[in-house]
């Protein structure tokens, strides 16, 4: 609802308005409602009309329909000088990295009907898809040389920025989120380059990268989503394990999930299917797949 708020302003701003007070809640619905509803009022030109429909809207008010909070400006700061100049990164290429995007995007296309199903019969029905825009788009950029892969902190940011973009559904969010706190871990380690990197190395950087995931969402290792894939393959990694045996755990995390009680997400309110594995944590090992096989 956030973001649905910050775009509408953007978008009434660009048209040549100025929004003065801005409201954004729970006002009237109901469960056969998709979407938003969005009303704009224009004010009079006459300074005392407007001011006083102005002084009438930031009335607290608790009554069904209209519940209206306390009015205070704006503190937040838009200036982006305050962040500081901003870092110009190059793209570049690195055969290792397209190697295993390459991988990865194969894996998930020849995957993606299975992980579709999986979610049809305990979801939406669309985390294949989901999945398969996101690696499609990384794809394509790492086959245009737009993504700075000498860099590996950068790279991700830069892919996280991608999913952003491609992807829907809380397994864009949870990858988008990941591959960001990937990027700072992987910064804090003052990591420059890919020959820097072990499969070790990753796997702590995976974890801290969790422990920051961890901050935006309650789901957890047995809630059966991806994290009981992504979290077993993190933890395999950090513990000097191999890339294979990495990714026989994440396999293994994600088949114990056919075994779960649906904790988060739709599935939450489906019939379980005996032996329905979750299909984010499916379509994770398929991307995670892929990415070994490259590196082997």
């Amino acid at each position: 609802l956030g973001l649905v708020t910050k775009v509408a302003v953007e978008t009434t701003c660009n048209r040549g308005y100025e929004p003065v007070r801005v409201y954004s809640g729970t006002y009237m619905t109901g469960l056969a409602m998709p979407g938003v509803s969005i009303s704009l009022l224009v004010l009079p030109e006459d300074e005392a009309l407007r001011s006083e429909l102005l002084a009438l809207a930031d009335q607290s008010a608790q009554c069904p329909g209209w519940v209206n909070q306390t009015w205070i400006e704006d503190a937040g700061c838009t200036d982006e000088s305050s962040m500081g100049p901003a870092v110009q990164v190059e793209p570049a290429s690195d055969a290792t990295w397209e190697k295993a995007i390459a991988s990865a995007y194969r894996n998930v296309v020849a995957d993606e009907p299975q992980v579709t199903l999986l979610d049809q019969l305990m979801g939406d029905g669309d985390c294949g898809q989901v999945l398969l825009s996101g690696a499609t788009a990384i794809n394509e950029a790492a086959q245009a040389t737009q993504l700075p892969l000498n860099d590996p902190a950068a790279a991700l940011a830069r892919i996280s920025s991608l999913v952003e973009d491609a992807m829907g559904g809380t397994s864009g969010i949870i990858y988008c989120l990941f591959l960001d706190g990937l990027a700072q871990q992987l910064r804090s380690l003052h990591v420059a380059d890919n020959a820097a990197l072990s499969s070790q190395l990753w796997g702590q950087a995976m974890l801290g990268a969790l422990d920051t995931l961890y901050q935006y969402t309650t789901a957890r290792p047995g809630h059966r989503t991806l994290i009981d894939a992504l979290q077993p393959f993190a933890s395999a990694l950090a513990q000097g394990g191999s890339l294979v045996q990495a990714l026989d755990a994440a396999d293994k995390g994600a088949a114990a999930t056919a075994h779960m009680q649906p904790k988060r997400g739709r599935a939450v309110y489906v019939q379980q299917k005996e032996s329905t594995a979750d299909a984010g944590a499916a379509g994770l090992v398929s991307v995670l797949r892929g990415i070994v096989s490259a590196l082997q």
